[in-house]
């Protein structure tokens, strides 16, 4: 039987071997072929950072010495630096075992060898000496870091992608800002015996983008296949081919993979790449577009919303190393992320997703802090909670996703492009296939990293691309209504985006570095949003939404004759315009009656239109019609004993009074309506007062 392989340093392997091991040339490995036949040989990784512990630091030199009698002045004291790589045996054994390491040390003083830069002979009494060991914790110390790093994606099939993250230890380096890098170190096993890497030595590997040549020729063929006339059909025919009546898709596809970090507009640096959503039904296409995407450019970062929540998407902290675990979205920072199922992620972390879609930054503070960029073109999937079809106007959808809840999460996005199951036959489908790509995938890969070196400098708008882009926003912005708000007042921004992406698509650079966007390229984005908001229904709902809004004078008289005629179901009313999402158990305890009267009330006053309870927002809101009844009306909360005027802005001012006194046999409230009004409306409230009396 063969002898069985040993991880780590033993009482049988000299010490001495780390000179020889530190001295060989390393070996290119990826991070999952690392095995125990590398243990205390020297490796190179081209890795990615996902995550940073914090900076600590170890004493940099320790010395051996001989206290008996006849050693002294025969030798010197040895000194061992523990950030030399030849010492790494040592520097293992400090971090992970510290007896192990006094052990090493008093191995060195039995052998002559040199350990660092120091030559060592052997004590006169190593044949059993009683040797001091003494860490310098009072002189020169290093520094080192624990950073969690996997392989850099390679061809890996889209559903094949498997990543092996380890944690490894970088000495006295600073961790780079960048994100790739190589690494040189020693492979070693940690306290539980996992391998690691004591990295000696690391260097940021540049993006593609920022290392990418392009010849002359080759920008000559960009002209050809992205001109100013190019056809969008061509576009539609060249991102995955298979998937037929999804040309606005990918065209937004398209246009967000051109899109430049940065972009100067109206005098500042606003974020120039985009954040596309598609939202639809399920199997319409969404993920596949996502994967031919991730599998033919290769260049992007692919994540699951589903299952990622915070920390697949943003971060997590793993507090057992008091590390920060990056997710996707700084990961792909300068580049392209793709996210599978948006809608799983749990609504509490989205106003974290938020923030980091608007600074692109995301910053913890936590037990561990830490800060990290994430300037990154986004092209995410989600569904609704139910089909398009089931909706009044397409754009309802908008607010009925999961992680969605709050209409600003909207603003955040530059396009959402609607999957409908109808929008393509049973037909089309069955005849879809592959085809050749009109633009050849190699060409329109090269044609994106062109896109992505263009800098805020090299892009100029003509002053009549300026004014178009205001003119659009006017015109786009008439049509608008707070939930959702699709249109905005952000708008001309996007705008401004959209339209530099088109003029990057088509290729607009005479001199393939100046990026000029002109009239054309403005009234080219305000025809695809156009077509977009069309898509949605959008104008609709937005007519829809201000005609409940709107309370005629009969509406308006009903509403106040029902609220006039009963105490409580005012007081219910008053208090949920005051506390919007308040439920029915906080609105029984505040007016100290039972839930159940409660929520007859509130069936009431829904059936006026007033007020509304949503699917996914928890207690009682106003609806559009009760925020422009009390807008016309003002009337704040009723209180006993209090004169509360009503009718500010409104042609007729009235008053009310109410008394609450108390009667032997209980109490009884009694509410004196004065009304300013004629003589028609005087005689009706006082027929109310005599019918509270009663």
């Amino acid at each position: 039987m063969g002898e069985k392989e040993t991880i780590g340093p033993t009482e049988q392997e000299p010490l001495k071997s780390s000179l020889e091991q530190a001295r060989e040339p390393p070996v290119e490995i990826r991070l999952s072929q690392l095995s125990s036949r590398h243990y205390g040989r020297p490796v190179r990784v081209k890795c990615q950072i996902i995550g940073q512990g914090d900076i600590k630091n170890f004493p940099r030199h320790a010395k051996v010495s001989c206290p008996k009698q006849d050693c002294a002045g025969n030798t010197e004291d040895m000194d061992l630096d523990l950030s030399s790589v030849e010492n790494f045996k040592l520097l293992r054994n400090y971090l992970f075992e510290e007896r192990e390491f006094k052990e090493s040390l008093l191995r060195c003083g039995k052998e002559s060898f040199r350990c660092g830069n120091i030559h060592v002979g052997k004590f006169p009494c190593s044949q059993n000496p009683s040797l001091h060991v003494e860490l310098d914790e009072s002189g020169d110390r290093g520094d080192y870091v624990h950073i969690y790093v996997r392989d850099l994606l390679g061809d890996e099939k889209f559903t094949e992608t498997t990543y092996r993250p380890i944690w490894i230890y970088l000495i006295d380096k600073p961790a780079p800002q960048t994100k790739k890098v190589e690494i040189e170190g020693i492979v070693v096993d940690d306290k539980d015996r996992n391998l690691t890497i004591l990295a000696y030595d690391i260097r940021p590997i540049e993006e593609e983008s920022e290392t990418t040549q392009f010849s002359q020729e080759e920008l000559e063929g960009f002209k050809r296949n992205f001109k100013e006339d190019l056809n969008l059909d061509d576009v539609d025919k060249s991102i995955q081919s298979k998937i037929v009546g999804r040309r606005m898709a990918k065209v937004a596809a398209a246009l967000t993979l051109h899109s430049p970090l940065q972009i100067s507009f109206e005098g500042d640096l606003i974020r120039g790449c985009l954040h596309t959503m598609f939202v639809g039904d399920t199997t319409t296409g969404k993920t596949e577009i996502q994967r031919w995407i991730h599998e033919r450019l290769k260049l992007s970062e692919f994540g699951v919303g589903e299952t990622g929540s915070r920390a697949g998407v943003l971060y997590a902290v793993d507090t057992e190393a008091n590390a920060i675990i990056w997710g996707l979205l700084p990961l792909a920072d300068k580049g392209l992320a793709l996210i599978d199922g948006l809608q799983g992620m749990n609504p509490k972390e989205i106003p974290l997703f938020r923030e980091a879609l608007r600074s692109q930054r995301i910053t913890v503070r936590m037990k561990v802090s830490g800060e990290a960029l994430c300037r990154t073109r986004i092209i995410a999937n989600a569904n609704a909670s139910r089909s398009l079809s089931e909706y009044a106007e397409l754009a309802e959808a908008l607010t009925d996703i999961k992680s969605m809840q709050d209409p600003v999460d909207s603003t955040r996005w530059d396009l959402f492009i609607p999957f409908h199951e109808k929008d393509v036959s049973r037909e089309e489908i069955a005849n879809s296939e592959c085809r050749e790509p009109k633009i050849p995938e190699e060409v329109l890969r090269r044609h994106v990293l062109w896109a992505w070196t263009r800098k805020p400098e090299d892009i100029e708008f003509e002053q009549e691309a300026l004014e178009a882009v205001r003119e659009t926003f006017k015109e786009l912005t008439e049509f608008s209504c707070s939930r959702p708000p699709l249109v905005h007042n952000g708008y001309k921004e996007l705008i401004a985006r959209v339209a530099v992406s088109f003029a990057i698509l088509h290729h607009s650079s005479p001199d393939h570095q100046k990026i000029v966007v002109t009239k054309k390229h403005v009234e080219e984005a305000k025809a695809f949003i156009q077509e977009m908001l069309d898509k949605w229904e959008y104008c609709n709902l937005v007519v829809r939404m201000e005609k409940l809004g709107e309370l005629t004078d009969d509406e308006e008289e009903n509403i106040r004759d029902e609220l006039s005629n009963e105490f409580l179901l005012r007081q219910v009313f008053d208090e949920i315009c005051n506390n919007q999402g308040i439920t029915a158990s906080a609105l029984a305890n505040k007016l100290k009656v039972e839930k159940r009267t409660i929520i007859s009330k509130t069936g009431i006053l829904e059936g006026l239109w007033l007020i509304e309870a949503q699917e996914r927002r928890a207690g009682y809101w106003l609806s559009k019609k009760g925020v422009t009844y009390y807008r016309r009306t003002r009337t704040p909360p009723v209180k006993s004993g209090e004169l509360v005027k009503s009718g500010e802005g409104s042609e007729v001012p009235t008053a009310r009074e109410v008394v609450q006194s108390t009667h032997e046999k209980g109490q009884y409230q009694v509410l004196k309506l004065i009304s300013a009004l004629n003589a028609t409306s005087l005689s009706r409230m006082l027929e109310k007062i005599i019918h509270v009396w009663k």
